[in-house]
């Protein structure tokens, strides 16, 4: 009687994967062929929180990530197509909020000249933003509500425009005007019971620096402070003292805003991923203080879009 039971129980298993095989929509199978770079970017973010030694532990951890990545990221794509009909791939939500990492290439953050409508005016820019559809990922620590939230999606922006105008007489510059931004986003909703306000995290410094005239080389000027290369760029307000050049969407009208900042950690090429960070520290009524920090990454937009 028991060698039936165990062919009888083994005959109904294959039987039930083969239903669910059979009851896939075509388009979803693609599912286990299409998701490579966001399994990669999972499981690199993921190993940034494995051991280095010793490396019988760093393999087994690296291991276990990669299962998990594949696993919960063919998943999410198989439960999402089957109501869209569409194999998009989304990373598992990170089990530990900790900064995104990527293995794409990074790209310099240098404005470059481009080419403006009028001929009396040189333009510099650079500009780079996340949006969807595409990979991303986002998470917030926020030590002001003691909990931490994570979102599938990820918003990162770096924006510089340099605009020179040239005298029509002698065809020297005469004036200009700079406009930067840095941003860093997730969507999830603020606290109501913490922070009275109803939206979601959101950092932003937005300055418009000076022209020195003659106008030296296009770069991001301080207080922004570059890495080597330009591959990425950060601001501190505590070396920004103009309160109107910092903004974050989440700070209570009792509180005093201590400390912000925000950073543009990597940007990759188009189409391939961007990550930045944010903190805002606030002083609350009661004098104790608390930190904020957001670590995001999403899909770098085509120019012009």
């Amino acid at each position: 009687m028991r060698p039936i039971l165990v062919l009888m129980t083994a005959l109904l298993a294959h039987l039930t994967a083969g239903t669910s095989s059979a009851t896939l929509p075509g388009a979803c199978r693609r599912c286990h062929t299409v998701c490579g770079d966001v399994i990669a970017e999972c499981v690199a973010n993921a190993a940034a929180s494995c051991p280095t030694a010793p490396r019988r532990r760093a393999r087994r951890c690296l291991r276990r990530a990669t299962r998990h990545c594949r696993r919960a990221t063919i998943a999410n794509c198989i439960s999402s197509c089957r109501q869209t009909r569409s194999p998009v791939c989304e990373p598992p939500m990170p089990t530990a909020c900790v900064p995104y990492l990527s293995t794409c290439s990074a790209v310099p953050l240098t404005p470059v000249q481009a080419t403006g409508p009028f001929g009396d005016q040189l333009e510099y820019d650079f500009s780079a933003h996340t949006a969807s559809p595409g990979p991303g990922g986002c998470c917030v620590i926020d030590g002001c509500a003691a909990n931490t939230q994570y979102a599938n999606a990820g918003g990162v922006n770096a924006y510089y425009r340099e605009i020179i105008y040239i005298n029509p007489i002698n065809h020297q510059p005469d004036n200009g005007m700079i406009n930067t931004k840095l941003g860093v986003t997730c969507p999830v909703p603020t606290p109501t019971d913490v922070y009275g306000l109803s939206d979601i995290y959101q950092v932003n410094f937005t300055i418009d620096p000076n022209v020195s005239l003659p106008p030296g080389p296009a770069e991001w000027p301080a207080p922004y402070v570059l890495t080597p290369g330009d591959l990425s760029v950060s601001i501190d307000s505590a070396n920004d003292p103009v309160p109107s050049h910092r903004y974050n969407s989440f700070t209570p009208s009792t509180w005093r805003l201590l400390n912000q900042t925000v950073s543009v950690d990597k940007v990759c090429a188009e189409q391939q991923l961007m990550q930045g960070h944010a903190t805002a520290t606030f002083m609350k009524t009661d004098g104790t203080s608390c930190t904020v920090t957001i670590y995001s990454q999403g899909t770098r937009v085509v120019s012009g879009q």
